[in-house]
């Protein structure tokens, strides 16, 4: 399979998260290098727009302007966005209030089980791109492509 039958996958997450949430949601998520290529500046172009969701990340005007685009990619059916609730925050009343997080409404990762949840985060994930694109597979390695 060609690298541009890949799945595009952009995170967006608040700087001050970085540190925190990155590289463990990163871990969880089996991505990037075995789902294609990732990016951290916005891309519109993106196939799957993983939003890191905290307070931080609705207190920043990146990701307000990333969340923005999101919706527009979104609404022209080209872009999946996955918002992960990562922390306990006013995500019902945002501009993605109407997205259904993962892992649930209601059970922010911040909490003693985070790797649990995270786990089951990332099978939802791949379940919900199956969806999306019912030609996905899933090998045996965990990396994800496109027929």
């Amino acid at each position: 399979m060609a690298l541009s039958a890949r799945l595009s996958v952009f995170y967006s997450f608040a700087e001050t998260d970085r540190n925190r949430w990155l590289q463990v949601v990163h871990n969880h998520l089996y991505l990037p290098e075995k789902w294609g290529w990732i990016s951290e500046s916005t891309d519109t172009n993106a196939d799957v727009i993983v939003m890191l969701v905290t307070a931080d990340f609705f207190a920043s005007p990146t990701c307000q302007e990333e969340v923005a685009l999101a919706l527009d990619s979104s609404s022209r059916n080209h872009a999946l966005i996955f918002p992960i609730l990562l922390t306990a925050c006013p995500y019902e009343t945002s501009r993605i209030g109407h997205l259904q997080p993962a892992p649930d409404w209601r059970t922010p990762v911040a909490c003693p089980d985070r790797h649990d949840l995270l786990a089951r985060t990332a099978r939802k994930l791949v379940l919900v791109l199956q969806r999306r694109w019912p030609d996905l597979r899933v090998p045996a390695s965990g990396s994800v492509e496109r027929l």
